[in-house]
C-alpha cells in the first residue's frame, strides 16, 4: 500500500519520552518519514534513515512548530499525521493509509479524553487555514483551530484509531522558554502565559472554548 502520509512531531523538553515512542516508530512507521522539529536542541536518537530532525534557531512554540512541520509535509504528501512528543501511537503504517485513503474528512482527531495529542490534517485545508502563531508559546491553539474549521464548515471526525496506546498527562513546559511559571504554578494556579492566551482567545471569538459568541476573529465582518 502506498504511504500517503507523513509524521510530524513538535518537541522542547521531553526527549525522554520522544526517543522510547521514536523506537517503537521505526518499526510500526518503517516506510514513514518522520518529521521532528526539536525546539529545544535536545539530543534525540535517529533510530531510522526515515527520521528527520530540525532544529530552528529559537522555540516556535506549538502553533508555530505545527505550521512548520506541515509546510514542510505537504511538499510531498497529501496528510500530516502530528503527534505530541509526550505519547506513543504504535499502530500499523497501513492503517493509517487505509484511513486516510477511505474516509472523507479535513481534521481527524484522537477522542476529546485524549486532547489533541494526535491528528491527521489535510493539506487541502491547512492551505486554506493556519494555525494561529500568536497563542505563543502554548495553550489554546489546538481550540482556536478546531474553532475556525467549525466556523468554515470543515469535517472533523474523532476516531478511535488516532487514540494513543500510551498518553501521558504532562505537565507543559512549553511556556518555560519564556521564563514563564509551568502550566500550573504552586497550588495549581494558572500561570501567567495561560491566563494572557485565554483573555487573547477571548478576545478573539468572544468567549472561552465552548463558549464562544463571534462568528469572525475580533468580530470583524
Amino acid at each position: 500500500m502506498k504511504i500517503n502520509f507523513a509524521i510530524g512531531i513538535p518537541t522542547i523538553f521531553r526527549a525522554d519520552l520522544l526517543n522510547q515512542a521514536l523506537e517503537k516508530y521505526a518499526c510500526h512507521f518503517p516506510d514513514t518519514h518522520i518529521h521532528i522539529l526539536d525546539n529545544g536542541n535536545q539530543s534525540i536518537n535517529q533510530y531510522s534513515e526515515n527520521i528527520f530532525i530540525r532544529q530552528p534557531h529559537q522555540n516556535l512554540g506549538v502553533a508555530g512548530s505545527w505550521n512548520y512541520l506541515c509546510n514542510n509535509i505537504f511538499q510531498n504528501y497529501d496528510f500530516a499525521l502530528i503527534l505530541n512528543d509526550d505519547i506513543e501511537l504504535c499502530i500499523p503504517q497501513e492503517a493509517i493509509s487505509f484511513y486516510v485513503s477511505n474516509k472523507n474528512f479535513d481534521l481527524a482527531r484522537c477522542e476529546p479524553e485524549f486532547d489533541m495529542s494526535a491528528f491527521i490534517l489535510t493539506k487541502q485545508c491547512f492551505e486554506t487555514i493556519k494555525f494561529d502563531e500568536k497563542f505563543f508559546p502554548a495553550y489554546f491553539e489546538d481550540m482556536d483551530y478546531l474553532y475556525q474549521l467549525k466556523k468554515s464548515e470543515k469535517v472533523v471526525l474523532e476516531s478511535s484509531l488516532l487514540n494513543p496506546t500510551l498518553f501521558r498527562r504532562c505537565q507543559s513546559t512549553w511556556q518555560n522558554n519564556t521564563g514563564q511559571e509551568t502550566s500550573l504554578g504552586k497550588g495549581g494556579r494558572r500561570s501567567k502565559v495561560f491566563q494572557s492566551l485565554e483573555a487573547y482567545y477571548i478576545k478573539k471569538w468572544g468567549g472561552t472554548p465552548g463558549n464562544e459568541t463571534y462568528q469572525h476573529p475580533f468580530n470583524y465582518t
